[in-house]
């Protein structure tokens, strides 16, 4: 039979089995009350045509059910994780035929302990699957437990926490960014400079699983191939922007030779405007993330690198790994990692 499985019917499949059409519709969809001899006949007419079923049109035929739960930070228009969110209904949107409900919960991502209650939440509500970033380590650790305890499936994005059973992970290998963060940022300076590496603290933890992650790769860059410069450590609190620059302030006073500076979050536009203030336009600057505040930074030159993460894909493709995981039982590469864009300031307008 030369027809393609996308053409091809059950009545042609019944004919080639020489069984009836029932008998196919029961084997196809694994209802029972088959002989075995009459199931051999239409397991080998299928392999005859090389028939694959199809899947979309199986799961519109059960009408089940699956609600979904995307647990992300609270945004403004512009941020990263707007991008993440249209990537999400971008995915929904194509899954939605097939009965699939996605629920958004928001918490900041600079507190703990909103990121501790969006988790309590979302256990009361029973999801079928659960998509988030473990930005806390030790929270997401053990909310991670929990889940696994009511046998729900879930999958990373932006973020990754290893030796954990999730579905998937979807985002940046973290580490190799620091490493090219450090690498992008060194290419600027003389030898023997001093860099200043921005940390943002959160209330409640002293850092996203992120990026720590980043500047452990920055560190171990640097430790291998640039032991003479120097780096020194700044806390930030995204909510306080009296302190901050009164942080930078007593800084630059104590290192005034400080020529660069990164930052391993999209807060870059708030590094260049204190920077700006203190006209300190010397100082050489690499951030993350291509928010449009960040990209004004790079057309005015007030930061010179920026490595993005390209958020809409990561939104999109965790949800169609995690739907099809539900309804295909599909299992996904486990560790997908997004490939680290450079941005500078003659490519920022194709973003």
């Amino acid at each position: 039979m030369e027809k393609s499985h996308e053409k091809t019917r059950i009545k042609d499949i019944a004919l080639l089995a020489g069984v009836s059409e029932g008998t196919v519709d029961r084997v196809l969809h694994n209802r029972g009350n088959v002989s075995p001899k009459s199931r051999k006949k239409v397991e080998e007419a299928l392999a005859q045509i090389d028939y694959k079923p199809n899947l979309y049109a199986s799961a519109l035929a059960q009408k089940r059910k699956i609600n979904l739960i995307c647990i992300i930070p609270i945004y403004n228009p512009g941020d990263y994780w707007e991008g993440v969110a249209e990537g999400i209904e971008r995915a929904h949107e194509e899954m939605s035929m097939l009965n699939v409900y996605i629920r958004i919960i928001h918490f900041d991502q600079y507190d703990l302990y909103s990121c501790s209650k969006a988790f309590e939440s979302v256990l009361n509500l029973n999801p079928d699957g659960i998509i988030f970033p473990p930005f806390f380590k030790e929270e997401s650790i053990n909310f991670i437990a929990k889940l696994n305890l009511k046998k729900i499936p879930f999958v990373f994005l932006d973020s990754h926490i290893p030796n954990v059973n999730m579905l998937a992970y979807y985002g940046q290998d973290s580490f190799r960014s620091g490493e090219i963060a450090a690498k992008l940022l060194t290419s600027m300076l003389n030898s023997d400079a001093t860099i200043a590496m921005f940390h943002t603290y959160r209330k409640g933890d002293l850092g996203s699983n992120q990026t720590m992650e980043r500047e452990k790769g920055f560190l171990n860059y640097m430790t291998q191939f640039h032991s003479d410069f120097k780096t020194h450590t700044i806390g930030l609190i995204a909510s306080d922007n009296e302190r901050n620059i009164e942080e930078l302030n007593q800084y630059l006073e104590k290192h005034p030779e400080t020529t660069g500076a990164v930052i391993f979050n999209s807060l870059t536009y708030l590094i260049t405007d204190y920077l700006k203030q203190l006209n300190r336009s010397d100082i050489k600057v690499v951030g993350y993330d291509i928010l449009e505040r960040n990209k004004e930074s790079l057309r005015n030159d007030d930061a010179q690198f920026l490595l993005a993460q390209r958020p809409e894909e990561q939104g999109y493709l965790s949800v169609k790994a995690l739907c099809e995981n539900l309804l295909f039982n599909r299992i996904p590469i486990k560790i997908n990692y997004m490939p680290i864009d450079i941005i500078i300031k003659e490519n920022v307008e194709f973003t």
